[in-house]
This record gives structure tokens, C-alpha cells and sequence, in this order.
């Protein structure tokens, strides 16, 4: 006989939803998402800058590449937000270990655990935006996993 703890049986039917990002960096500000792709089970719609999600427990992941134009040590951070709450999560950084450069893509990620009773919605924002960062727009993305009940 064998015993699977309850999280693990239902891991298998989790949804996912994948995102890209436009927008320029500027601090207080959200990124643009898009829907990419999403499964059969999870759906999330977009609203203006924002992500909106039923109800329900998800985990959510972005990261945000960046191109450098000048050979400082220049950053973007950013952190997920419900809109109309508090920030979420960890905070997320470009390029904290790689040394500057004309183009390097994040080695970081902000990550958040979000329990909705009813439907809210959440967007990326900009802590910080340095002045020669450009978002790296084929290389920024996040995914949001919907965690079954």
C-alpha cells in the first residue's frame, strides 16, 4: 500500500495560463500583458494593464528581461500587485550577477501566492526602471498557475 499526500495527487491538474509583456519601464507603472496560451481548465482575460483571475488559489511567476543601452549597471525591479491591494511576493530584479553589457536577459523572477474568495485581478508593476533600460519584449514573460480545489 502506498500513500500520496493530498497536494501531490492534484498537481497533475493544475491550470496554466502563459503571458507576454509590452510597455516601456517606468517606476509605479504596470506592464501591458498578453495572453499567450492557456489550458482547457484556466482562462484568465486581460483589462487593460491588468490580469484578471476567478476565484480561486494560484501561483504566479514573472520575469522581466531588459536590453541595457549604455554599459552602466542600470535595473529594473518589479513585483506583482493585486490591483487595488498591496504588493505580492517577492520582488524581482534584472541582472543582479551578470556583468553589463549591450544585451543580457534576467536572471531573476518575482514570485507570488495569491488566494482569491472572489474573482480580483493583478499586474506586474515597476518598482524601479533606470533610465536606459528598454524591456526586452521576446524574453519577458510570466506564467500563473491555477491550483485545483
Amino acid at each position: 500500500m502506498t500513500y500520496e499526500p493530498e497536494p501531490l495527487l492534484k498537481f497533475g491538474e493544475m491550470g496554466c495560463a502563459f503571458f507576454s509583456f509590452t510597455g516601456t519601464p517606468t517606476a509605479s507603472n504596470p506592464l501591458t500583458p498578453a495572453v499567450v496560451g492557456s489550458s482547457t481548465s484556466f482562462s484568465p482575460t486581460i483589462s487593460g494593464n491588468d490580469i484578471q483571475l476567478p476565484a480561486g488559489e494560484y501561483v504566479l511567476r514573472f520575469y522581466g528581461a531588459i536590453t541595457r543601452t549604455d554599459s552602466s549597471f542600470d535595473n529594473i525591479r518589479y513585483q506583482w500587485r493585486e490591483v487595488g491591494g498591496a504588493l505580492l511576493g517577492k520582488e524581482g530584479a534584472s541582472n543582479r550577477e551578470v556583468s553589463t553589457g549591450t544585451y543580457t536577459v534576467s536572471l531573476d523572477s518575482c514570485d507570488a501566492r495569491l488566494d482569491l474568495a472572489s474573482g480580483g485581478s493583478v499586474q506586474v508593476e515597476i518598482l524601479q526602471a533606470d533610465a536606459s533600460v528598454v524591456l526586452d519584449t521576446a524574453n519577458t514573460h510570466a506564467v500563473i498557475w491555477r491550483v485545483p480545489t
